[in-house]
């Protein structure tokens, strides 16, 4: 009866040393899974893969400081200049050229502060025709007047006493009228008259005979004295006597009655004879212009009375 007991206290402690020897080799295996880097190492280590299926965790970026604050906080040595943004300059532009226009035939002025050893203003010369608003056909007609200044002159001081009137010839922009001048001193010289038309209307150019010598020109072409010649011979009755008595033969002689002058102005008084027109009395009137001590004279009407 007595070796039972005996029997379960040796169980006992069987099960107890075998429970005992559980713990130690559990504990030997904490301890080896800690010491190779935990579960996934040891899985690893024995051939053993875990599915991959965990999502990482996202990472949310820190802000940065503002560069500003950054550079005041961390850099206490720069000065307030140096902490200053650097502005990237603007790409170089050509510059847009700019252009002034002085009419020609003046000077530019110094300044009223400038000393008297600048440089002296250069001699005017012709004036541009688009500065002063007269046109190239203008300017030439202008200047062609200024070379026929030698009969020109003789008609306003009464030298001249009749003009037979020849057969025209030329274009439909520019015609010329052979012309036979008599003096009242006695003589004649054979010589021209040329006509130019100008936008569809008939103006006197020049009036030579024999050797006129050729006047020195004023420096600057006068847009006043074109615009009165312009529109002058430009009228109506004008353009009818221009093209009837002289481009189309309706006169042969001019005689001239005498002259009438005037403050700047001469007015000849001529009777028209001959040809396929009767007998008209007209009159050729002239302004004048001065320029450097000297007075040009120019025709700016041919009309009937």
């Amino acid at each position: 009866m007595q070796a039972f007991p005996t029997q379960r206290k040796r169980n006992f402690a069987a099960i107890a040393v075998a429970v005992l020897l559980v713990l130690l080799a559990m504990g030997g295996l904490a301890a080896a899974v800690v010491w190779v880097g935990g579960i996934d190492e040891v899985l690893e280590i024995v051939g053993i893969a875990m599915p991959d299926d965990r999502e990482p965790l996202a990472s949310t970026p820190r802000p940065r400081p503002d560069a500003s604050l950054e550079a005041t906080t961390t850099r206490p040595d720069l000065s307030a200049e140096d902490l200053e943004p650097t502005a990237t300059p603007p790409a170089a532009q050509e510059p847009t050229p700019t252009t002034t226009t002085r009419p020609a035939g003046t000077a530019s002025q110094p300044s009223s502060g400038s000393s008297g050893g600048g440089t002296a203003p250069a001699t005017p010369g012709s004036i541009g025709v688009s500065q002063s608003g007269v046109s190239q056909a203008q300017a030439a007609m202008y200047r062609e007047q200024l070379q026929s200044q030698g009969q020109i002159v003789k008609l306003v001081e009464n030298d001249i006493s009749a003009v037979t009137i020849g057969r025209a010839s030329g274009t439909s922009t520019r015609t010329t009228i052979p012309l036979t001048v008599s003096y009242r001193s006695g003589g004649s010289l054979s010589g021209s008259m040329v006509l130019t038309n100008i936008g569809g209307k008939w103006y006197f150019s020049s009036i030579s005979a024999g050797g006129d010598s050729t006047p020195a020109k004023p420096r600057t072409v006068d847009s006043g004295v074109v615009s009165v010649i312009s529109s002058q011979q430009a009228e109506e009755g004008n353009q009818t006597l221009i093209k009837d008595g002289l481009i189309n033969g309706g006169f042969v002689t001019a005689r001239v009655d005498g002259v009438a002058a005037g403050s700047g102005t001469a007015t000849l008084n001529i009777t028209l004879l001959g040809g396929s027109m009767d007998r008209k009395a007209a009159r050729l009137v002239m302004i004048s212009k001065e320029d450097s001590g000297r007075k040009y004279w120019f025709i700016t009407r041919f009309e009937l009375k």
